[in-house]
């Protein structure tokens, strides 16, 4: 039976050096990454998963009670949260790295206590991705004329950790007009991350090689055939003679003709799940969302409503979030902002009506301005106790007034089916109506056809050397083709998410969720005039009618 040359679990105690625990791993292990759904909104990867137990009895490697236990005094140096873990897969001598994340602070480590119990230790290490869902971004700052390519680095720069690498940072169609005058003081990178993408109609996910940012015509112009990945050594093919005999080249290596083949994939796989009708819509609504700016930096967006006690040498914080001036209670976004200047901006007295000594020039405001609000550290350098009675921020608002709808139907369908759930698409950085309109009106004929759907196929890699070989390159965003004899299936695919599960013994049995590649399909022409007579085609698959833009 075909196999791995090797399977290991690697951590990297030192921060350093990474080190194999395998020989401690108890039973098999789990993972799973990529993009949890197929649908219109699925387009941000979640977080990644690998789960696996380890011996923590004394017949561990240490032979000692407690190694994986973190505030056993026998616990393993470096074992704990933060710890950076990884999956790594040997085939013909080539070692890859199928999955890198950290052991989570919270539910990272779950220890089965008791001197008679299994006394194992299961972890739970999680990829960057769990990182974009935790993190605020607060600071990241205002700007414009960015595309998703540009804007994605700027939200990296505010998180603690970098992603494990970069696969691909893909042409991007869209240059959004302003970026980030969303944000607040409670937004986090996969916020973020999952307004860019819905506002572009990209994808963002992880694959084994690091972030890939794809762009809304990335699948359609970029990735239109099928990938490639290598042959394993057992399904090469070589060049003979008529003996037949191999032959060698003048180092005596073998000569191969192909060493790639073509992700195909037909009725050998164990297990498959096919729908009829998902994503299935006949009526849509885009969201674009147009923005006025304030012409000069002279907009009122914050004011303190009540004196803050400030006593002799202290420091405090005063944070606020930027409201409209007309309207306190809808919060918008500031740019330009200007530095405090004291008494314009702020004042500070020593009785709390404003009367009495005006201490003013013992107040120090040390200014940190968000896209949403700001945080000023205020600091009462002088011996005598006060009340700031004045605390303004001060510059351009940035005004998102009611989304302009793009509502669209396709009254057939309608007629002979019912009307489905309305598909919105809420693009927060598309301040373009009329684009808006476009891609409802492109996103109804993508969907309103009721379609058989591979959404997902399993297949156990140990049944042939090309099957190891597929689990271990091909990757979310990998185009693949799938046939099923059963449902009549025979379309184009991408991976959009990948889970697995290690046996033991080194039996691999993985499972891809598939999203189908005629619903990334944008425009296959370009009809400008009226007169033009548009081609019959057969299938779905064959031709989306679509515009270029």
């Amino acid at each position: 039976m075909p196999a791995f040359d090797n399977i290991s679990i690697e951590a990297k105690f030192d921060g350093t050096t990474w080190t194999d625990i395998s020989s401690d791993v108890v039973g098999g292990f789990h993972c799973d990454y990529g993009i949890y759904g197929n649908g219109p909104f699925d387009r941000v990867g979640s977080p990644g998963t690998l789960t696996f137990s380890l011996d923590n009895s004394q017949y561990n490697s240490a032979g000692l009670l407690g190694y994986y236990s973190p505030y056993n005094a026998n616990c393993r140096t470096g074992f704990g949260a933060g710890l950076e873990i990884r999956a790594c897969f040997t085939l013909d001598g080539r070692k890859k790295q199928k999955w890198i994340g950290r052991v989570p602070a919270k539910n990272g480590i779950d220890i089965i206590p008791g001197m008679y119990g299994q006394r194992t230790v299961t972890v739970t290490v999680k990829d960057w991705m769990q990182d974009v869902a935790d993190e605020e971004i607060n600071g990241v700052a205002f700007t414009t004329s960015k595309t998703i390519m540009q804007g994605v680095p700027l939200i990296i720069a505010q998180m603690t950790n970098e992603p494990p690498g970069t696969d691909d940072y893909c042409t991007a169609d869209l240059t959004f007009n302003t970026l980030f005058d969303t944000t607040r003081q409670t937004t986090t990178a996969m916020a973020e991350f999952g307004k860019m993408t819905q506002s572009e109609l990209g994808y963002l996910y992880l694959t084994r090689n690091g972030l890939r940012v794809e762009g809304r015509n990335t699948r359609n112009d970029e990735k239109t055939d099928l990938d490639d990945y290598p042959k394993s050594r057992a399904d090469l093919d070589t060049l003979i003679n008529e003996t037949p005999d191999t032959i060698v080249n003048e180092d005596g290596d073998t000569i191969v003709i192909s060493d790639a083949t073509t992700a195909i994939f037909d009725d050998d796989q164990i297990a498959m799940t096919v729908t009829v009708g998902n994503n299935f819509y006949n009526n849509a609504r885009f969201k674009a969302y147009p923005r006025k700016v304030d012409a000069a930096a002279t907009t009122v967006l914050y004011n303190l409503q009540s004196p803050m006690a400030l006593a002799a040498g202290a420091s405090a914080v005063i944070a606020g979030r930027y409201t409209d001036p007309s309207s306190k209670a809808v919060e918008v976004s500031g740019i330009s902002m200007v530095t405090p200047v004291a008494t314009t901006h702020y004042q500070m007295f020593v009785n709390k009506d404003g009367t009495g000594a005006d201490l003013t020039a013992n107040l120090t405001v040390t200014p940190s301005f968000g896209t949403g609000g700001f945080s000023h550290t205020v600091t009462n350098t002088g011996a005598t106790d006060g009340y700031i009675t004045k605390f303004t921020a001060v510059g351009k608002g940035v005004y998102l007034y009611d989304p302009v709808e793009y509502y669209v139907e396709d009254a057939d369908s309608i007629t002979e089916h019912g009307k489905t759930p309305c598909l919105v698409i809420d693009q927060k950085y598309q301040d373009d109506p009329m684009i808006a309109s476009r891609w409802a009106d492109i996103s109804i004929l993508q969907h309103k056809t009721i379609r058989t759907n591979v959404e997902e196929m399993t297949i156990i890699a140990n049944k042939t050397a090309a099957y190891l070989s597929a689990f271990l390159y091909l990757e979310p965003g990998d185009r693949i083709r799938c046939s099923e004899t059963v449902s009549g299936i025979e379309s184009d695919y991408y991976i959009h998410n990948v889970s697995f599960d290690v046996a033991v013994g080194g039996i691999v049995t993985f499972t891809w969720l598939l999203r189908q590649a005629a619903l990334d399909t944008f425009h296959f022409s370009k009809w400008i005039a009226d007169d033009v007579t548009i081609p019959s085609y057969g299938t779905w698959d064959d031709l989306i009618y679509g515009w270029d833009f």
